[in-house]
């Protein structure tokens, strides 16, 4: 025995003007996105991390080079000028920086005795100016400043000069390790300085070649004014025309 049923629209023909729902297919959440969301995150962190650590690392080497560019702006005429009298780039620049060298070694050597000649009659005036100072500190402040008592300063303060000297020995390895440092960081310099001197021309056509062709000229303009303004030359370069 059959059952009636009431006919519902999905079944059989739809009538004329009859709309039937749209079936929606729903599917289960998925994970993968929130995964792939993660391991973008985590990569990218990884990434920003390295090259932090590494510029950190390279902090001390790019400062030296930025140091060395303008060094080279600096000599870069004075290498132009016997380059432009027969001279090798190489061999001009080689000269240059030995005359600069030099020439730092003697104003250090010079300033050496001026200073040592400065602190003696320091030293020398010394009453004198403690008299004075006596005078005004007992004047505004009722306190007297005597040579007796800096005495008594200096032979309480020699028993910790004693103790700051038994510590010397072991501050003399990082004394050297500084000096050496300060030695690296020089030749470094030196090194970079030569190389953008010597080479200035072909560094610049290496740099201009990885540029737009509308960049290279304002680019050039900008490098030879900074070399014209830096070492002091005296012919002026043109703005590029727009």
């Amino acid at each position: 025995m059959s059952e009636d049923r009431e006919p519902r629209s999905g079944d059989g023909p739809a009538e004329p003007g009859e709309r039937r729902p749209i079936p929606v297919t729903i599917h289960p959440p998925s994970w993968r996105w929130i995964l792939t969301l993660l391991a973008l995150i985590f990569a990218a962190w990884l990434v920003a991390m390295t090259a932090t650590s590494l510029l950190r690392q390279l902090s001390n080497l790019l400062t030296w080079v930025l140091v060395a560019l303008f060094a080279s702006f600096a000599l870069e005429p004075a290498v132009d000028w016997l380059a432009r009298r027969g001279w090798r780039r190489g061999l001009a620049t080689g000269a240059i920086l030995f005359a600069v060298a030099v020439f730092a070694i003697m104003m250090v050597a010079l300033m050496i005795p001026l200073v040592v000649e400065q602190l003696r009659s320091l030293i020398d005036a010394a009453p004198d100016i403690l008299t004075t100072v006596s005078r005004y500190t007992e004047r505004w402040f009722n306190f007297e400043i005597s040579q007796s008592s800096i005495e008594q300063q200096l032979q309480s303060a020699n028993s910790d000069l004693a103790g700051f000297a038994t510590n010397v020995a072991g501050n003399v390895f990082g004394f050297a390790s500084s000096l050496v440092g300060a030695i690296f960081m020089l030749l470094t310099v030196g090194l970079f300085t030569f190389y953008f001197t010597a080479d200035g021309p072909r560094f610049r056509r290496s740099v201009l070649s990885v540029l737009p062709q509308d960049r290279q000229t304002h680019v050039l303009w900008v490098w030879e004014v900074a070399i014209e303004k830096t070492g002091a030359r005296g012919a002026s370069v043109a703005p590029p025309a727009k």
